[in-house]
């Protein structure tokens, strides 16, 4: 089949969709299909390879803060007229926009579309001004797909709030072979010094505050561990800020990591990701491939994969004192850390892209026999 794959996230710009839409293309690609990624113009990261990715760029994609996280839209004065074109000379048998109702590319092609189109929806929100605004205009939008899928219970419970529709749930994947234990660790950071990890964007919702200041309270009582932050975004100088002068050498801001993620999941002992609003949580799946124990807030998004206890520990409510506490009882343990990570790879596992992608697959020759 040839295949669209719509989205606003893919590289330079790094994130769980783009991971998402970049394994399923790779697994697609396998299989004998032919996908092609629709997306726009997020410049260029001379760190990654695109030569071998069959991709259309439209549009001028920009930053801009949403739901306590910094979304992307891509827009040009004949991004119309460019996707009318593409869909005619294309010809796809599936159209699969990522969220799809998002301004303006996914929109647009939904819009134009000649052929079955199938909508991922990836994220959670209590409230939408956009599509509390335009339900009434959206909702022919939300309608007219053949075949709808979200990540999780929680994203149908937050496009419920504006639409009545079913939905398929498929939840995010991981690269079982690409993250996995033995992995050559980061040489300046294997000194046998504990190694505590965050990756995500440095931004509200993904927790860095609450981590740095329960960093903070573990320090003032122990020297055997060190805080390594991977990630970028616009609030990194803040965060910088909340370093204490006698932790600067103990707390590491190592910026954006693509290729490297493996080597530092391979180096940490605790994968830790306190983000507050979650729909799903790939980081937190790639780290557990990897065979790393997590620590992450009780979050209903994690309650499919992260089993308390056995695999990693979710610390209940947002709380510097619940943070602190808990990766202290895995630091305390290195026997409990060998457990949750064998535990974890093991849970991990159950999210191949293999099993997701056969799943997403079957779900459009459901819609197409329909």
């Amino acid at each position: 089949m040839k295949i669209a794959i719509v989205t606003e996230y893919y590289y330079p710009s790094l994130g769980g969709i783009t991971e998402h839409v970049h394994n399923f293309y790779s697994e697609l690609k396998k299989r004998g299909h032919h996908p092609v990624i629709i997306t726009g113009d997020a410049g260029v990261d001379s760190n990654i390879d695109m030569r071998e990715i069959n991709i259309i760029r439209i549009g001028k994609s920009v930053p801009i803060y949403s739901n306590g996280s910094i979304a992307r839209v891509s827009a040009s004065f004949d991004m119309g007229r460019r996707v009318k074109e593409i869909i005619k000379s294309e010809q796809f048998d599936i159209i699969h926009i990522h969220s799809p109702l998002t301004p303006y590319l996914p929109v647009l092609v939904q819009r134009y579309a000649n052929t079955l189109t199938v909508g991922t929806f990836h994220t959670h929100f209590d409230s939408c001004f956009f599509l509390r605004t335009f339900s009434r205009v959206m909702k022919k939008y939300f309608d007219a797909f053949a075949g709808r899928i979200a990540v999780s219970k929680l994203c149908i419970e937050s496009m419920s709030r504006y639409f009545e529709g079913g939905f398929k749930i498929i939840p995010n994947g991981v690269d079982v072979s690409k993250f996995r234990g033995g992995h050559e660790k980061i040489e300046s950071f294997a000194d046998g010094r504990i190694n505590i990890f965050f990756l995500g964007r440095l931004e509200p919702r993904n927790g860095l505050e609450y981590l740095i200041r329960a960093f903070v309270d573990i320090r003032s009582k122990r020297s055997d561990c060190r805080l390594i932050i991977g990630g970028d975004g616009p609030l990194k100088k803040y965060f910088e800020s909340l370093v204490p002068s006698s932790l600067k050498n103990d707390i590491h801001f190592v910026g954006r990591l693509n290729g490297l993620r493996p080597n530092y999941y391979s180096t940490c002992d605790i994968f830790c990701f306190p983000t507050t609003k979650a729909s799903f949580g790939i980081t937190l799946l790639e780290a557990m491939a990897s065979e790393k124990p997590v620590v992450a807030f009780s979050l209903p998004a994690y309650n499919g994969f992260v089993n308390s206890g056995k695999n990693g520990i979710l610390c209940g409510k947002a709380s510097i004192k619940n943070l602190a506490d808990s990766i202290n009882e895995l630091l305390d343990s290195p026997e409990k850390r060998k457990i949750f990570g064998a535990n974890a790879r093991i849970t991990a596992e159950k999210f191949s892209w293999v099993s997701i992608a056969t799943e997403v697959l079957n779900y459009y020759e459901e819609i197409k026999n329909n």
